[in-house]
C-alpha cells in the first residue's frame, strides 16, 4: 500500500513538473513575441518621426533661400516696400503681381513634390501669392483661412516655426514651416504634402510589419513542438514507471516459487533486460533531443540575424540609393527565408509521419525522369562542393507507383547527404536496377566520400542526431534527412538499407517491393538494357 502510494505521488510529480516546464516555455514565448513587436512598432513610429523631422528641414531651408530672394528683391525697390508696408488701404496690387510672378517662377525650380505649396502671407492675415506645383502661380489676393490665427499672433514675438493643416483651397493636408521676411510685415509658409512626406515610411513600415510577423510565427511553432514532446516525455516516464513497477511485483511474487517456475523466472529477466534497453533508448533519445535543440537554435539564428541584419540595412537606407544593393540584401532575405520554410516543412513532415498522418498521392512515376528531375536539381550545390555527380539507369521501362513528391524527396535527401560527406574531387553516383531475384526495384547512391562506422549509421538514422564530422558543416540542416528518406521508404512499403565503412565512401539502397514496381514489356520484354546515361553535375 506504501508502495503504490509512493508511485502515484510520483506520476503527480511528473505531471506538475512538465506543467511548470509548459508554462514557462510559454512565458518565454509570450515575452519573445512581446519584444519582437514592440521592437517592430518602435521602428516604424522612428521612420515616421524621422520623415517628418526631414521633410521639416527641407522646409524651412526652402523657406529661408525664398525669404532671402523677396528681401533682395524688395530692398532693390524702395517705393514698393513703403506700399506694401502701409497696408491694403494704400498698398496697389498691379505692381506686386509682376514681382510676385517673377519670384515665384523663379522658384519654380525648386522640388515641391505633386502636393507641395509656398504661401506669401502679409502679418495682418492677407495672402498675396501663392505657388504649387499643380497650380502654379496664383497672385490673387484673399484670406489666409487655412493658417491657424495663432501663427499670425507668434509672427509678432517670433521669426519662424511650424503647424500642419489642410488647406481650405485644393483639400490637401501639409506639413508647413513658417519664416518672417527680415524687415517687412511678410511671412513665407512652405508646405510638403503629408501623403507624399510619410509615403516611404509607410512603405517602410509594411515590410518590417511582415519581417516581424515572419518572426513571430517561430516561437509559436517551437512552443507547440517542446510542449508536445514534453507532454510525450511526461507519459512515457510514466507509463515506464508503471510498467517496471508491474515487473518488480511480479519478480518479488515469483522468487517464493519452486524450481517449477525456474521458466517463469528466465521470462521476467528477460523483461527487465529488455526494460534496461528502453530506458537507455529514453536516455538516447533524450540526448538527442538535446543535441536537436541545440542544432536547431543555430539552424535558426543564423539565418534569422541575417533576415534582421540586411532588413536594418534597407530600413535604415545606410547605403544612400544604391538600389542595386538593396536587391541584393532583399535576395539573400529571400534565400534566408526559404532556409528556415524547409526546415520548418522538415520537422512538420516528420511530426506527420510520425502521427500517421502522412498520406500519399499515388500515380506512376518513371525511374528515369525520377532520377533525371533529382541530378538537375542538385547540379548547383555539387558543383559549388567540387563534386562529380552522375546518374544511370537501366532503361527497362520501369516506373514505381508512389507519390512522386516523396519518391523525389527520398533522393533529394540521399544525394544532398552525399554531397556533405563527399570531400571535393569525389564522386557521386545515383542509378536504379531490378532486384536479383527478378521482383522489385533498387534505388541506389554511391559516393566516394569519408564513410562511416556501423555506430555512426546507427546515430545517423536516428531521428534529430547528426554524425558529428568536419565535413558536415559544409552545408546547413537539421539532422532530418537520412531519417525522414527512411520513414518515406516505408510509407511506399520498401526498405532503406546503409552500406558504409571509413574512407571507402557510402552506399545507400532504397529497396522497393515489387507490387510498387511496373515493368513495361513493350519497351524490353526481359528487363534487360544497356545503361542509358544523362547529363551530369560536376
Amino acid at each position: 500500500m506504501h508502495r503504490a502510494t509512493r508511485f502515484h505521488s510520483g506520476d503527480k510529480d511528473r505531471r506538475r513538473a512538465g506543467q511548470i516546464l509548459r508554462r514557462r516555455i510559454a512565458a518565454f514565448s509570450a515575452a519573445t513575441i512581446f519584444a519582437i513587436g514592440v521592437l517592430v512598432a518602435e521602428a516604424v513610429l522612428n521612420e515616421r518621426d524621422a520623415a517628418i523631422d526631414r521633410a521639416g528641414t527641407e522646409a524651412a531651408n526652402l523657406a529661408a533661400g525664398f525669404e532671402e530672394r523677396i528681401r533682395s528683391t524688395l530692398d532693390a525697390a524702395p517705393d514698393l516696400k513703403q506700399r506694401l508696408e502701409a497696408g491694403t488701404s494704400t498698398f496697389s496690387l498691379d505692381g506686386w503681381k509682376s514681382v510676385a510672378r517673377d519670384l515665384f517662377n523663379k522658384q519654380q525650380k525648386v522640388v515641391l513634390g505633386e502636393s507641395g505649396a509656398i504661401d506669401l502671407i502679409r502679418t495682418d492675415g492677407v495672402r498675396l501669392a501663392r505657388y504649387t506645383a499643380a497650380g502654379g502661380v496664383d497672385t490673387a489676393t484673399d484670406w489666409a483661412r487655412d493658417v491657424p490665427e495663432g501663427i499670425l499672433g507668434a509672427a509678432r514675438g517670433t521669426w519662424d516655426g511650424a503647424y500642419s493643416s489642410r488647406d481650405a483651397t485644393d483639400g490637401i493636408a501639409r506639413l508647413y514651416r513658417w519664416r518672417k521676411v527680415l524687415g517687412y510685415p511678410l511671412i513665407i509658409a512652405v508646405g510638403l504634402g503629408r501623403g507624399e512626406v510619410l509615403a516611404p515610411s509607410n512603405l517602410q513600415a509594411r515590410i518590417v510589419i511582415g519581417l516581424g510577423i515572419a518572426a513571430l510565427s517561430l516561437p509559436l511553432i517551437m512552443m507547440f513542438m517542446l510542449n508536445r514532446e514534453i507532454s510525450g516525455r511526461v507519459e512515457s516516464a510514466i507509463a515506464l514507471d508503471e510498467e517496471s513497477e508491474k515487473v518488480r511485483n511480479e519478480h518479488a511474487a515469483l522468487l517464493s516459487i519452486s524450481e517449477e517456475l525456474a521458466e517463469e523466472r528466465m521470462k521476467l529477466r528477460r523483461m527487465n533486460i529488455e526494460l534496461i534497453r528502453e530506458k537507455r533508448r529514453a536516455e538516447e533519445a533524450n540526448e538527442a533531443k538535446s543535441a536537436f535543440l541545440a542544432n536547431m537554435s543555430h539552424e535558426l539564428r543564423t539565418p534569422l540575424n541575417a533576415i534582421l541584419g540586411f532588413s536594418e540595412i534597407i530600413r535604415d537606407k545606410l547605403l544612400g540609393k544604391d538600389v542595386d544593393r538593396y536587391a541584393a540584401y532583399a535576395a539573400d532575405i529571400h534565400r534566408s527565408g526559404a532556409h528556415l520554410l524547409g526546415i520548418v516543412n522538415d520537422i512538420l513532415d516528420v511530426t506527420t509521419i510520425e502521427a500517421g498522418k502522412l498520406e500519399l498521392r499515388e500515380e506512376r512515376v518513371r525511374v528515369t525522369a525520377l532520377i533525371h528531375r533529382s541530378v538537375i536539381t542538385l547540379r548547383e550545390q555539387a558543383s559549388s562542393g567540387g563534386v562529380h555527380l552522375s546518374g544511370s539507369v537501366h532503361d527497362s521501362g520501369a516506373s514505381i507507383y508512389g507519390d512522386k513528391t516523396k519518391l523525389k524527396r527520398i533522393l533529394i535527401n540521399l544525394l544532398s547527404n552525399a554531397i556533405k560527406f563527399t570531400p571535393p574531387g569525389g564522386q557521386i553516383e545515383v542509378g536504379a536496377e531490378a532486384e536479383p531475384d527478378g521482383d522489385g526495384l533498387c534505388l541506389r547512391v554511391r559516393d566516394t566520400g569519408i564513410g562511416m562506422t556501423g555506430d555512426e549509421i546507427r546515430r545517423a538514422l536516428e531521428l534529430f542526431r547528426q554524425v558529428d564530422n568536419s565535413f558536415s558543416r559544409r552545408f546547413e540542416g537539421a539532422g532530418l534527412g537520412l531519417p525522414l528518406a527512411v520513414k518515406l521508404t516505408e510509407l511506399h512499403g520498401g526498405r532503406l538499407e546503409v552500406i558504409s565503412a571509413p574512407r571507402r565512401g557510402t552506399t545507400v539502397a532504397v529497396h522497393l517491393p515489387a507490387s510498387r514496381v511496373i515493368w513495361d514489356s513493350s519497351i524490353v520484354p526481359k528487363r534487360q538494357l544497356e545503361d542509358v546515361p544523362f547529363k551530369i553535375a560536376s
